[in-house]
């Protein structure tokens, strides 16, 4: 019993060591994005731009999926404990492919099942926002010289990919999560932000399309990272109408709260908008100011 409780208690320590050091590293990155964008654009119209247009797939996938560990973790890690636990983490013996099985499939179902949800929504989302940009624009930053609103649009066309990465993201870091499994997630964040350090750095002045170009390489990375150790193991997607009820009753709940929440990227470029002509970059000041903010934020809180 004892030699269990100090094995779990090493086990938690050594995963909050390694989310902590990889959220450090992110950080790092993430600041060194900011000050190359700052570095070529300063807070200009193409800033400004930028920080507009990358508000809005934020906040849908903020809304859409943020909240998706709070069901999934829980669900999945009932399934596991279904089964007998022969080796660790509720998992079972190899199957005759040499494969291990999470219990008797429900919990890989399960995930199969919201991760395809997730692709669905997430992807109509990010349809909707790349062929209703003009118009969203339109009615959101109005207030904006005419050159500086067709860019805005232009900049939410390339970035509406980013509803159904950011979604994509929030699956995968879920399911790693939920067996435990720490360092893939860690390592998608820290690599797929990397990559986009790399391409910023060859990012010119007037070229801040190839920064969002950057931005969804890097989250295409971290998608692609996380997928790979998953894929074996994803099953034909199917949930129990039990299941179902549960994980709506806690997802719905926090999506709408979400949709109250964390919106306020959003009505803060909105605002901003409204000072284009009195106050360039005010955009810009407040996406930089806001990435600072929130990365302090995760220092303290990422590994918990």
């Amino acid at each position: 019993m004892l030699e269990r409780k100090e094995s779990r208690v090493t086990r938690t320590a050594t995963s909050i060591g390694v989310v902590s050091v990889a959220a450090m590293l992110q950080i790092i990155v993430q600041f060194l994005i900011q000050r190359v964008m700052e570095g070529v654009f300063g807070a200009g119209p193409e800033a400004d731009a930028l920080a507009a247009a990358l508000a809005l797939p934020t906040v849908l996938a903020a809304i859409i999926t943020g909240s998706l560990g709070y069901g999934l973790i829980p669900e999945m890690v009932r399934s596991m404990g279904q089964t007998p636990d022969p080796q660790r983490k509720g998992m079972a013996a190899p199957d005759a492919k040499g494969r291990e099985n999470v219990g008797d499939g429900t919990a890989w179902q399960t995930a199969s099942f919201v991760g395809l949800c997730t692709l669905l929504i997430s992807g109509l989302c990010a349809v909707w926002l790349y062929f209703q940009a003009g118009t969203l624009c339109g009615w959101l930053y109005g207030d904006l010289p005419t050159s500086q609103l067709e860019l805005t649009a232009q900049l939410l066309r390339i970035l509406s990919p980013q509803v159904l990465l950011g979604g994509l993201i929030a699956w995968l870091t879920a399911v790693h999560h939920s067996r435990q499994i720490f360092a893939w997630a860690a390592a998608g964040g820290v690599l797929g932000t990397g990559l986009t350090l790399l391409l910023a750095a060859r990012v010119e002045e007037g070229e801040i399309a190839e920064l969002a170009w950057a931005i969804n390489a890097g989250s295409l990375v971290s998608v692609v990272v996380q997928l790979l150790p998953i894929l074996g193991w994803l099953r034909f997607p199917k949930i129990d109408g039990a299941v179902l009820a549960r994980l709506g009753g806690i997802l719905l709940p926090l999506m709408i709260g979400s949709a109250i929440l964390r919106i306020d990227p959003l009505v803060d470029r909105v605002l901003a908008a409204r000072l284009a002509e009195t106050d360039a970059g005010a955009s810009a000041h407040i996406h930089f100011s806001q990435r600072i903010l929130a990365a302090l934020l995760a220092i303290g809180s990422s590994s918990l």
